[in-house]
């Protein structure tokens, strides 16, 4: 009996066996373009999945600290205005750097910059201490914006205001040589050097007849939001409030559609543009009004021209 129950189970695994050969399609795919974009790409593929959840785990500890909701008005724009002088610094710290690295007079550059190095450190060290601090604090900030505009659900802005400054990928673009026409795009890890970048470029036009460009972004639209390194209060309230605009029309038809139609992503980001300058600027007059730039000058038609006839 042992042997029959055996053979019916060679069979069985046979049966699954020629199931999965005539249903599955042929792997791996030499001949599609993405299969071969992605071996070009290799391990330079950013992966949104870790960055989620390590970002998600951040907010969460956050969140249920607490800390910035014990704080006064005052505690709470000390220590955001601390933390993008703090950047600030770290900036030029590193652009100092860059020029050392840059001057061929200097023959040993990391001897000659161990001392910008090792306050670069301490400067990066105190930073990440105080950063997610500091963002819980500009998201309430921008949240309360929010619930006074009436974009609210319980008492809370609604969707959630959630970002986080971070290193942003850059991005692969790839299109037909002949023609504007996005093909295909493809997230890459953070701090590739220009030289690899030309590289991958040089790799998808000589491989797949393909034009490639890979091109720095301001802020991704994940939740939480990806947010660029910033030392400008400024601009930090509008990146912030243009990534929640995103988050808000994916709830609505204009964000259904945006992966599968341009008209639909150019109305899309026309929008967030539009909400991230109102409300962004309103964070500022609120909790940061020393640093609110000039009002836009007011739109002024053009003069009618000037006729010479008579």
């Amino acid at each position: 009996m042992n042997w029959r129950h055996g053979l019916r189970a060679v069979k069985f695994l046979l049966l699954i066996l020629l199931v999965v050969l005539l249903l599955a399609p042929e792997w791996p795919a030499f001949a599609d373009e993405q299969y071969q974009l992605r071996e070009i790409v290799g391990l330079r593929e950013f992966d949104f999945l870790v960055w989620e959840t390590d970002a998600f785990v951040d907010k969460g500890e956050t969140s249920l600290a607490g800390g910035h909701r014990y704080l006064d008005g005052a505690a709470q724009k000390e220590i955001v205005l601390e933390y993008l002088q703090l950047t600030q610094d770290a900036r030029q710290l590193e652009s100092q750097l860059n020029l050392i690295y840059a001057d061929p007079e200097v023959a040993d550059p990391e001897q000659f910059s161990a001392d910008i190095q090792a306050e670069l450190a301490r400067t990066r060290t105190t930073l990440e201490e105080k950063q997610l601090l500091a963002e819980a604090i500009v998201q309430q900030q921008v949240g309360q914006i929010l619930i006074d505009e009436g974009f609210a659900m319980l008492g809370q802005a609604w969707p959630p205001v959630l970002m986080h400054v971070t290193p942003l990928p850059s991005v692969l673009i790839v299109s037909p040589r002949d023609r504007i026409e996005k093909l295909y795009q493809v997230n890459l890890v953070t701090g590739l050097s220009t030289p690899v970048k030309e590289e991958i470029e040089a790799a998808v036009y000589d491989e797949l007849d393909l034009s490639a460009l890979v091109v720095p972004i301001g802020g991704v639209g994940t939740f939480p939001s990806m947010i660029l390194e910033t030392s400008d209060i400024n601009r930090l309230a509008e990146v912030t409030s243009h990534e929640w605009a995103h988050h808000w029309l994916t709830l609505q038809p204009l964000g259904f559609n945006y992966a599968f139609d341009p008209a639909v992503r150019i109305i899309n980001e026309t929008v967030a543009s539009i909400v991230d300058q109102e409300l962004g600027r309103q964070v500022v007059a609120r909790f940061y009004p020393e640093f609110l730039p000039p009002e836009p000058p007011a739109y002024q038609p053009a003069p009618a021209p000037v006729s010479y006839t008579h």
